[in-house]
């Protein structure tokens, strides 16, 4: 009874997924949230933004706590992508503040699950880490461009 079972299962074969599994190479930065995107192809007119196939903000939100490792989710994506160039990008937030982020272009595989490493870098402005205050940049008095007022 067994090996009718089993035979029946492997007769009963699904159609390869078309898909991408994003795993989020985060690094010492601390997170507490996780927005996995996937966007593209490009559109044929260079001034239309590229249709977003994994909205970051909801199919693609992930929130902590994370266990140890790196942090991953898969995606199913249409059939019609296969061969196709996407975007895959992800945001680290900690408290809501973007602390890292990185995204890959890839070339999708029909049938099978792309995977896909995203290394993220920390958010460093000119003016230091994302999460903190700019330094000031004139001192009361003091014309920006001009020599300090004696």
């Amino acid at each position: 009874m067994v090996g009718l079972g089993l035979a029946a299962l492997v007769g009963c074969s699904q159609p390869p997924t078309t898909g991408v599994a994003l795993q989020a190479r985060v690094g010492t930065t601390p997170f507490d949230e996780l927005r996995f995107g996937v966007s593209g192809p490009p559109s044929v007119d260079s001034f239309q933004p590229s249709p977003t196939i994994v909205d970051p903000d909801t199919a693609g939100r992930l929130r902590g706590p994370f266990a140890a490792g790196q942090p991953e989710l898969i995606f199913d994506l249409p059939d019609e992508l296969a061969d196709q160039k996407v975007l895959c990008d992800i945001v680290a937030l900690s408290n809501g503040i973007v602390t890292a982020r990185g995204d890959r272009i890839i070339v999708v595989e029909g049938g099978a699950i792309t995977a896909v490493n995203v290394f993220l870098s920390p958010n460093v402005t000119a003016d230091g880490p994302a999460d903190q205050a700019p330094p000031p940049t004139s001192v009361p008095g003091q014309v920006m461009g001009e020599a300090p007022i004696p």
